[in-house]
């Protein structure tokens, strides 16, 4: 046999990575590799240290929801009331107060004069706008509020959508440095952390995020910013209750209540971002994430705590991640001096289980995130070139006795 013919596997299993780094530089299974996180992300909101599993301190979720509505007796939430929320959350002390709601129309009851006013008395409040993008994922405007409160009124904003064009999971946040050069505007989880930290100097360089002097979160090379997801308690009921309900407050116990009340809740939301949005069913605004359905407003604040604990979860560069990947590759194709089929797959999935392990553990104990697919499905494909080489190489062997013996 000629050395070609030999070495046939070795060359193949080489190509196999080297396309699968190639895949992987281009995040071209998104689909299974958030499978992958969503996973991880689990096991690290469940092991990981309480620190960085725990609900934020510094986010607080005034809601509105089925119990609210009934009290309310009407749907949905007038502006006049909102404006109201504005006023009570303000002289409560919050720090932002982020509603979560595209007031992208004029009121029909002629309320916006009155919730203008609260926005510009305020003084800090901001807006959800939306950034429209065409059908080859071409940015092409942004829709905001009607002009009267985009002009006393700061913005962000939130497009809450899978990375994936197949999956609907939520488990990152990915930014566009090219809507802030067009139209000024960065994500509105971004924006209302900016605020909170009383900058406004927001910048991205070499899949930095950079708020102010003081803050710096990495993202990937697509600049995806990865959500860390907290621990909430169980419901007793095999689930775990929501967001909402441990650093939330019904709107009901600020719209429905006295100024003495109000002082003795103020310590709740006093310096904190006070975020305004649904948690009502009827909503629509609800959205699978690795640790299950969560509501709309409730992933801008895991995205906020996110950035203000400084992107606990932390991509890997593109040279750890070929590095790994050679590393593999060198410890399969090293299988190859094995002849016996038992011990060579043994010690290749042993290979992969330690690859394995070790991702999932730098995931949940450093919030390293490496991407796992694409080594995975070469390291597999790798076994099975060599397991068939070894195969066809026997036939071969016998198929040359049986003809030796048979003249």
């Amino acid at each position: 046999m000629s050395i070609l013919n030999q070495r046939i596997d070795i060359i193949a299993i080489v190509l196999f990575f080297l396309f699968a780094i190639f895949l992987e530089k281009n995040e071209a299974f998104s689909l299974a590799e958030d499978e992958t996180l969503s996973y991880r992300q689990l096991l690290r909101t469940y092991n990981a240290n309480e620190v960085v599993t725990s609900p934020s301190e510094d986010v607080v979720i005034v809601y509105t929801d089925e119990a609210f509505y009934e009290e309310y007796d009407m749907f949905p939430l007038r502006r006049v009331d909102l404006g109201t929320l504005v006023e009570r959350l303000k002289y409560m002390g919050a720090s932002v107060i982020a509603v979560d709601m595209l007031l992208d129309f004029n009121s029909a009851y002629g309320e916006d004069p009155s919730l203008t006013l609260a926005f510009k008395e305020a003084g800090n409040v901001q807006l959800v706008s939306q950034a429209e993008f065409d059908i080859q994922n071409n940015f092409v405007k942004v829709n905001k509020a009607i002009p009267a409160f985009a002009d006393s009124t700061s913005s962000g904003y939130s497009n809450i959508s899978s990375n994936s064009a197949v999956s609907a999971k939520i488990v990152r946040l990915r930014m566009y440095p090219e809507i802030n050069e067009a139209v000024g505007e960065w994500p509105f989880a971004v924006k209302a952390a900016a605020s909170y930290l009383g900058t406004e100097n927001v910048s991205i360089t070499n899949n930095i995020l950079k708020l102010g002097d003081t803050l710096e979160v990495k993202l990937d090379r697509f600049n995806d910013l990865y959500i860390d997801f907290p621990l909430l308690p169980t419901d007793g009921k095999g689930g775990t209750v929501r967001l909402h309900e441990v650093v939330g407050i019904t709107a009901s116990d600020i719209l429905f209540v006295d100024e003495e009340e109000l002082e003795d809740l103020a310590f709740l939301v006093d310096g904190k971002i006070v975020l305004i949005g649904e948690v009502a069913e009827v909503a629509h605004d609800e959205f699978e994430t690795p640790v299950g359905n969560v509501f709309g407003v409730e992933i801008i604040a895991n995205t906020i705590a996110t950035i203000l604990r400084g992107g606990p979860l932390k991509p890997a560069s593109l040279g750890l991640e070929i590095f790994l990947a050679l590393v593999m590759m060198g410890g399969l194709l090293a299988t190859r001096l094995l002849s016996e089929p038992l011990p060579r797959n043994a010690i290749s999935f042993g290979i992969v289980f330690l690859y394995c392990s070790g991702v999932i553990w730098a995931y949940v104990s450093m919030g390293l995130v490496i991407s796992m697919i694409y080594v995975l499905l070469a390291s597999f494909t790798a076994i099975a070139v060599i397991n068939i080489k070894y195969y066809l190489t026997e036939m071969g062997q016998k198929t040359l006795i049986k003809d030796a013996f048979g003249q």
